[in-house]
């Protein structure tokens, strides 16, 4: 029997399916797509169930986070982003933050109110295995705690947030050691929120720019110690994970869209009474879906390591080993499923009405967050035994 928030996963889903290309062609907030994630309850997941929430994630049941996921990105994209992004934040206020603050977003996402997590600056650089040295956003110490100054970008969800995590250094910190993690109310003097998104895809996602100028934050308002973020070892990639997931859930969309397609738009060929009866589309459909279950079980090996490291069973090496994997595969899946559409369906599912150029355009961004050969070669480093994939997630 599947779990109730499975259930709810799924008919939020197929709701979001029937507004995913109006989302898209509007590419503003998708403020009707976000209510009915609200109305699911699905907000509080990673919340533990004495808050709310169903206990998802880190310290909780890391597999179930992956398949909401999954679910509601093969429904909509752009919010299954802001709502993976949300899921993102809650995880770090789990693992490292206090029973107040857990207490305090459970409810607050149970009313509804969303994260926004900021890490990406536009001065950012990377290690030669994307990691980051150190962020240019401060965090200087005050009467009762803390002034944030900062500049982000990638801003995902910022205009319907409440709430923004952010990563800045702390006093004096020349390296990670010093990572901070505030929330600031949106509302706060000295917040500036742009929207300023003009992507190809994932356009409702509103990942334009944010600026914090002085921006006072209380101190039951940081979550965890300078460099708390760090040490558990399996946050950085919890984050990686939940993109491999939502790739995987965006391939599903697509070959949902293309099985529909075939079944109820497209005109079979001379000799056949329906347009599913081509041998070379069923074998076609047979191999976007084998690709798509591969993502699939590559995600849930890398959630299980993900549990095993916190049971102590296995290294965050390990671990990020099986998560790059799940993430690199599920990255060239979605992409390519994208274009199989149209190498299915044909010239006339390229009109415009169909919208069907969303799928590709959909992945080609999303995927883009993280360098795919800088990945590869890391997993490679560490297939081959001559490096340590643990230090270069982030």
């Amino acid at each position: 029997m599947e779990p109730d928030y499975i259930k709810a996963a799924r008919e939020c889903a197929g709701k979001l399916r029937e507004l995913a290309s109006d989302v898209d062609r509007e590419g503003t907030y998708p403020h009707e797509s976000m209510k009915i994630v609200r109305e699911s309850g699905l907000l509080a997941a990673v919340a533990p169930e004495s808050m709310g929430g169903h206990d998802l994630g880190l310290k909780g049941d890391m597999w179930g986070l992956y398949r909401v996921i999954d679910i509601l990105a093969s429904g909509c994209s752009s919010t299954a982003q802001i709502i993976t992004v949300h899921y993102a934040a809650m995880g770090v206020v789990k693992a490292i933050g206090s029973d107040a603050q857990m207490a305090k977003f459970a409810d607050a996402s149970t009313k509804g109110e969303t994260f926004c997590f900021l890490g990406s600056e536009p001065s950012q650089r990377f290690t030669d295995t994307g990691g980051r040295i150190k962020y240019d956003s401060t965090a200087d110490r005050v009467k009762d705690g803390w002034s944030v100054n900062a500049r982000k970008f990638f801003a995902t969800g910022s205009v319907g947030c409440k709430y923004m995590m952010l990563f800045t250094m702390a006093d004096g910190a020349e390296d990670m050691t010093g990572l901070m993690t505030p929330v600031v109310d949106v509302d706060s003097d000295g917040v500036e929120v742009v929207d300023s998104w003009d992507g190809i895809g994932q356009r409702a996602t509103t990942s334009g720019s944010c600026s914090f100028n002085d921006v006072f934050v209380p101190d039951d308002m940081v979550i965890g110690d300078p460099g708390a973020f760090l040490k558990p070892g399996t946050i950085g990639q919890m984050f990686q994970l939940a993109f491999a997931s939502h790739f995987v859930g965006l391939g599903q969309g697509a070959l949902d869209f293309t099985i529909d397609y075939l079944k109820n738009k497209a005109r079979p060929p001379h000799g056949f009474e329906r347009a599913i009866d081509e041998p070379h589309v069923a074998h076609l459909i047979g191999d976007m879906s084998v690709k798509i279950e591969a993502g699939r079980a590559l995600v849930r090996r890398a959630a299980d390591a993900l549990s095993a490291v916190e049971r102590g069973d296995a290294s965050p090496g390990e671990a990020s080993c099986a998560v790059y994997q799940a993430k690199c595969h599920a990255s060239q899946v979605s992409v390519e499923m994208g274009s199989q559409i149209f190498r299915l369906c044909g010239g006339q599912s390229a009109s415009a009405k169909f919208n069907a150029d969303r799928f590709w355009r959909n992945a080609r961004t999303i995927t883009l967050h993280d360098n795919l050969d800088r990945q590869l070669t890391a997993t490679g480093r560490m297939v081959l035994g001559i490096a340590d994939l643990a230090s270069t997630t982030r």
